[in-house]
């Protein structure tokens, strides 16, 4: 009977400890980001002046951008806000200011699902994100 009892509690205390340690692992990975999404910047001579994929829990391209300002990865100054019907536009990123007749931030994707079905991107605020996603900033005349 004592040797069932050490046996149960020996089971148990194996099971808890496992338990810990998925925990543990599993939370590191989630802080690792779900998504890796590429983002590229050109210049208006199309000169990439900026290519790095970064992980992510965000849900829309606005809200990975806001992370990478935080930590200091850009500097992009916006137009707008989150709540406009389109949300916020970018009218600076690092050095590179838009201009009232041109040219203008614009961004494009050929994996993000929204930007091939609409045949466009939408606003920073509204194109939801998924994993794998590239898009390309590009000061332009247009699209």
């Amino acid at each position: 009977m004592k040797k069932n009892a050490v046996r149960i509690g020996l089971a148990f205390l194996v099971l808890v400890l496992s338990l810990g340690a998925y925990k543990i692992y599993s939370d590191s990975k989630l802080d690792q980001g779900s998504k890796s999404i590429q983002i590229v910047i050109q210049d208006d001579k199309q000169v990439v002046l900026f290519d790095k994929t970064v992980k992510t829990h965000a849900e829309t391209l606005g809200d990975l951008l806001d992370e990478m300002i935080a930590e200091q990865r850009l500097s992009i100054v916006y137009s707008g806000n989150k709540t406009d019907l389109y949300g916020r536009f970018i009218t600076k990123i690092n050095d590179l200011e838009s201009k009232e007749a041109g040219p203008w931030w614009v961004y494009a994707s050929t994996t993000n699902a929204e930007c091939i079905a609409a045949g466009y991107c939408g606003g920073i605020d509204v194109n939801p994100i998924h994993d794998k996603d590239i898009f390309t900033f590009s000061l332009s005349m247009g699209y």
